[in-house]
């Protein structure tokens, strides 16, 4: 079964702080869960994102550590056409930033806020204010980013 949306969970290190990792585990269930029962059975694809892009099944224990790599990222993405939800903090490089606006402009893509130290600006310049969702907002998140 092809899945219908792609779920990227930053892993970098600073991912591994406040209380995100337990947190990321908890919205994953219910994103698996939110496929199931809204969407007939669809699943969506989760990879993990930090030094290199690794494909990720919910019995995987998550390793966190390194930076956030967009020449990962954008390697990753150029031929990727379902639509795609970041799970990140946002403290990543303008570098990063700068690539994304820059490279995925024509893609499907949102973000979803993790943590109390989230950098909500930089998730704002990257992505755009109605692409952008807290942690609270789980099923509209995945919901918008469903809808064709």
């Amino acid at each position: 079964m092809t899945a219908k949306s792609l779920i990227l969970v930053d892993t970098s290190g600073s991912m591994a702080e406040e209380g995100k990792k337990s947190v990321i585990r908890y919205i994953l269930y219910a994103i698996d869960n939110f496929y199931k029962n809204e969407y007939s059975g669809e699943i969506a694809s989760i990879y993990l994102w930090a030094d290199k892009i690794e494909k990720f099944e919910l019995n995987q224990k998550i390793q966190y550590g390194g930076k956030s790599d967009i020449s990962a990222l954008s390697e990753f993405l150029k031929s990727e056409t379902r639509p795609v939800l970041i799970i990140t903090d946002g403290n990543y490089t303008s570098k990063v930033e700068k690539k994304i606006t820059e490279n995925f402009s024509n893609k499907k893509i949102i973000a979803m806020l993790i943590g109390p130290d989230s950098n909500k600006v930089r998730l704002l310049n990257t992505f755009g204010a109605i692409n952008i969702f807290e942690t609270e907002d789980l099923f509209e998140c995945l919901r918008f980013l469903n809808r064709r």
